[in-house]
């Protein structure tokens, strides 16, 4: 029987104040340092290099609120009361619309955002791990900007898939099939 008082990492003690109970912190906390450890063979490393990569995209209504990195169920619900529209694009298309704060040439891939974010990205998505698609909005009246995605569509260009699912505040989905056609999975 493990001791109440043994030490607790870093990790877990984030997993508790969020909420969960310790014995699932704790497995959170292992896991998210396995995939940080096996991570640190990636960075920087050209994609032709990776592990195979086979999205699992997660587009259940239940975990949107992933899409937004961090965000308790209750966060989720409060600021998002009517959830995300789910659709399904050509990655060109939203890539030749990024804004210049998001979008990332090849040759950028490990330049743009968190490096380290982008490695755990690889390790987690060649294990086979459920994903949720990008969240997407509209800024300048025509630029498209990442409200959270932006490693999982890093990966997704690098590996060259051609169509991805995004998440969209309804507020947006007017604006968004304006500027990209968009295959809407929900009204």
């Amino acid at each position: 029987m493990a001791d109440s008082r043994e030490t607790k990492t870093f990790g877990e003690m984030l997993e508790i104040l969020r909420g969960k109970d310790p014995k699932q912190a704790r497995e959170d906390a292992l896991f998210s340092e396995r995939i940080h450890n096996q991570s640190l063979k990636y960075k920087n490393t050209s994609p032709s290099s990776w592990p195979d990569i086979d999205f699992q995209w997660d587009i259940n209504s239940a975990s949107q609120r992933y899409a937004m990195d961090g965000l308790t169920e209750e966060e989720f619900n409060s600021r998002y009361p009517a959830g995300f529209l789910l659709g399904e694009v050509d990655l060109v298309q939203i890539d030749r619309l990024l804004s210049k704060d998001c979008y990332r040439s090849p040759e950028e891939l490990w330049e743009v955002g968190s490096g380290s974010k982008l490695a755990k990205m690889i390790v987690y998505l060649s294990e086979g791990h459920p994903i949720s698609p990008p969240l997407i909005k509209v800024i300048d009246g025509d630029k498209l900007f990442f409200e959270g995605g932006n490693h999982r569509f890093a990966v997704a260009k690098a590996v060259n898939e051609e169509r991805i699912p995004i998440y969209v505040q309804p507020k947006y989905k007017s604006k968004i099939s304006e500027l990209v056609k968009v295959n809407w999975m929900t009204k």
